[in-house]
Formats: C-alpha cells, sequence, structure tokens
C-alpha cells in the first residue's frame, strides 16, 4: 500500500510538544480535535495515518491526564447522526466511554454543552448517572461567543468539573459539541481556585500551514458538512506575521473572547491568534503531498454520496449536500475523482433490473458481485470477496481489503453497511437525488 504519511515521525514531533506545553503549568486544559478512536477519515486521507496514532500519542501521557467527554445538548434533542457511523451522538458517547477505559485511560466525567433543561439532554445524563458516571452542566450562553458579560456570567453559574491530573483532555464523539466553551469555563474554575493553568488545542484538522483550499482542507470541511464548518485565512496571524494560514470559522470568530477571557484570568496576552493556540505537526509528517490531494478528493467525494444516502434515509437535511456540492464546484472536484463510482455506474446501467457491488481491488481490476435478493447483501458480498481472496479468516481478509472503494447500486440497511465498511472497505453507495 502506498504511503502519503509518516506516523513515527508525527508521534515524535506531536508529543515532545504536548510535553512541552504541560511542562509550563499547574494543568492544562486541553482541547481535543476529533476522534480519538477510529478516525477513518484521517486514515482515508492520508495513507499510511496509522488508525492507533492518537492513542499511541497519549498512552505515554495517561498516568499524568485525564479526560471529560463533552456532549451538545441540542444534538441530543435533535438526535444528531454521527455520520461515519449512522450512529447517534448519544450511543457513540457511551461506546466511547468504554472504549477510553478499556484503553487504560481515566474518564472523569460528561459535560453536557450548550445546556438548557433539553428533555432529552436530561434524560441520557440521569442513563448516565445509573452508570456510575459524573455529570456536568455548562449553560446555554445568549450571543455566544460576542457577548463577553454573558460569558462570564454564563461560566459563573456552570458546574465545577472536578479533576486532579496536571493534563485535562475536554475530548468529544464529534464536532460542534461545545469542548472550547467548556476549555475556557473550566479555566475560570480552575484560576479562581489559585491554579496556574493553561490553555492548548490539539487538531489534526485543519492543517494549519496548508493552504485553505488544499484538498486535505477542504476534505475536512467536507466532512463536517453537517456541522457548518468551514475553512478561512486566519486574519489574526496574519496580521502579525503577514503570512496566510488556515483556520476554523469558529476559532476565529471566537478568538477575541478567548483572548480576552485569558488575558483577564492571566494578566497577559497568552496568544495572539487561534492559530498560535494549536498544537499540529501534521504537515511537516506529509511525505506524498501529491498522493494525499488525491485520497482527499476522493473524500470530498465519498462524502457527497454520504449525505445523499442520509438524505434518503431520513437522517438528515439537504443542506450538507449542497456545502459539498458548492466545495466541489469552487475545487474542480468532480464524481471522476472517485473513479471507482463511474465505473460502477457503467455496469449499472447495462443491468438496470439487477443489484451488484463493484470493489476496486487493489487498484488493479474491478470485482463485480450481483446481489442475490434471496440472501442478504453482506452475505453474498462476504462469500464472494473469500473466494476472490482465497482466504477462509475474516480478518485475513480484512487486511487484504484494506482501504478498497467499493461502490453499490442500492442503499443498504444501516447494519449491512456496517458489517461491510468492517471489512475496512469504503463504501459508497447509489441515493442519487433526483
Amino acid at each position: 500500500m502506498l504511503k502519503g504519511f509518516d506516523t513515527s515521525k508525527y508521534l515524535a514531533m506531536e508529543s515532545a510538544a504536548i510535553a512541552g506545553e504541560v511542562r509550563k503549568y499547574d494543568k492544562v486544559i486541553f482541547e481535543f480535535g476529533g476522534k480519538l478512536f477510529d478516525d477513518y477519515h484521517a486514515t482515508r486521507v492520508l495513507p499510511g495515518f496509522e488508525i492507533t496514532a492518537k492513542l499511541q500519542l497519549f498512552e505515554s501521557f495517561k498516568d499524568e491526564m485525564e479526560l471529560i467527554i463533552c456532549i451538545n445538548s441540542d444534538n441530543i434533542e435533535n438526535e444528531r447522526i454521527r455520520s461515519d457511523y449512522d450512529t447517534l451522538y448519544v450511543d457513540d458517547c457511551v461506546k466511547l466511554i468504554g472504549k477510553y477505559r478499556e484503553a487504560g485511560l481515566t474518564v472523569s466525567g460528561i459535560a453536557f454543552t450548550v445546556f438548557d433543561n433539553q428533555p432529552k439532554a436530561l434524560a441520557f445524563a440521569e442513563k448516565l448517572k445509573k452508570m456510575g458516571e459524573n455529570t456536568y452542566f455548562l449553560r446555554k450562553i445568549p450571543n455566544y461567543p460576542t457577548d463577553f458579560d454573558a460569558i462570564m456570567e454564563s461560566f459563573e453559574k456552570n458546574d465545577d468539573i472536578i479533576t486532579t491530573k496536571p493534563l485535562v483532555i475536554m475530548t468529544s464523539s464529534g464536532s460542534a459539541s461545545g469542548k472550547l466553551s467548556a476549555c475556557l469555563s473550566q479555566i475560570y474554575k480552575e484560576h479562581k481556585k489559585g491554579n496556574n493553568v493553561g490553555y492548548a488545542k490539539y487538531d489534526i484538522f485543519p492543517v494549519w500551514n496548508l493552504e485553505v483550499n488544499h484538498p486535505l482542507n477542504v476534505a475536512f470541511m467536507a466532512g463536517t458538512a453537517d456541522s457548518g464548518d468551514q475553512i478561512m485565512v486566519d486574519p489574526f496571524y496574519y496580521e502579525k506575521y503577514s503570512v496566510e494560514v488556515s483556520n476554523y470559522n469558529r476559532d476565529i470568530k471566537v478568538f477575541p473572547v478567548i483572548q480576552k477571557i485569558l488575558k483577564q484570568i492571566t494578566g497577559h496576552d497568552v496568544y495572539s491568534s487561534p492559530t498560535e493556540m494549536v498544537i499540529n505537526k501534521m504537515k511537516d509528517s506529509i511525505i506524498d503531498e501529491e498522493l494525499v490531494k488525491q485520497k482527499s478528493r476522493e473524500e470530498v467525494c465519498r462524502r457527497y454520496l454520504i449525505y445523499q444516502k442520509q438524505y434518503k434515509r431520513g437522517q438528515s437535511t439537504a443542506i450538507p449536500i449542497l456545502r459539498v456540492e458548492e466545495l466541489m464546484k469552487e475545487n474542480d472536484i468532480t464524481m471522476s475523482d472517485l473513479s471507482i463510482v463511474l465505473r460502477a455506474r457503467e455496469i449499472f446501467s447495462l443491468n438496470k433490473d439487477k443489484d451488484y457491488f463493484v470493489l476496486d481491488f487493489n487498484s488493479t481490476n474491478d470485482f463485480v458481485i450481483e446481489i442475490d435478493a434471496s440472501n442478504s447483501a453482506f452475505d453474498t458480498i462476504v462469500n464472494k470477496l473469500m473466494k476472490l481472496c482465497n482466504c477462509k479468516s475474516y480478518d485475513i481478509l480484512r487486511t487484504k481489503l484494506e482501504g478498497c472503494n467499493a461502490h453499490m447500486s442500492f442503499i443498504p440497511t444501516i447494519v449491512e453497511e456496517q458489517q461491510i465498511k468492517a471489512l475496512g472497505i469504503n463504501l459508497t453507495c447509489e441515493p442519487i437525488i433526483k
């Protein structure tokens, strides 16, 4: 398998930078962007990025760190779906608690952000309490993030999250979960206790020292189109250094408030731009940028089809579809960038009365499977693939199929889709909206 990213180099550089930050303070509140486990987006766009890379990174800190899982109360109320798995965020939150602990990490509690007594959030909090989990409520802030007085007033009313270790990781099961406001609220609480507390941010996307329209950053915007994230030039960094770097629209918008809060707490300017808050050594670890660009363009196309599928299933609005369409037009990305789709569509057009699964097997040839309506799609596919790969072990089959692209002529059930993806296949299907 071709590699575009050096995980070992990345881990060495990133861990050294984090350790340096921890040594500066009594306690660091660390905003963790993305997924600690199963970041399949990263493995798809960065061939060579190990699925366990983030876990490896934090294993060396696990004796001095603890995690708080943030979950947006509005997302609970609206039953938001995590697009990678077609699962509810609340279900993913429970799953994450178990996975973190299985990995030997300390989970100290769950923070309900943007809390405004939402009934489903209250019900989920009660469920967690019965499981023995600590729950904390962080209030919805009027006119966030522009009203400084309202922010400080809300911080005063928020629950104090109890932590005991020098490195506190604010994590979540997805984007737009309120981690930043949770970090700032906790910095305020810690400062009141007399602690010398710092704030930093861990993110792998966006890659700050790649241009805004670099395919890797465009793929990130496509992947978060359901939450409205955008990447733009950091105006604060440009003003200071006359260099264009990339950052979140949300972080740029809230930075003046962050700067003001941190200055009020510490008595001096801690950061002069939102980009300076981020510890991100991704660009330095890319070893084949053209391959990364290619895989990123594929991902944009893949996300377009995923959002269409979710719309067809009634799991999403059309807004993410329109957003990705816009990104594709702006960056000259077409479905031909995910070539398996066009090749599969040609097969579908010649056999309109049948359903097919088409696999791009190691980029050498397409493997076409006709789906037998009398059996489950997964059973038909896995049996054929076992013969194709000449293996009897599911684990060996997964090793051989890891990273292959496949396209189906129909929308599978959620269970079948999860089963097929568990083979390591990058699966899309044909939910084209007429």
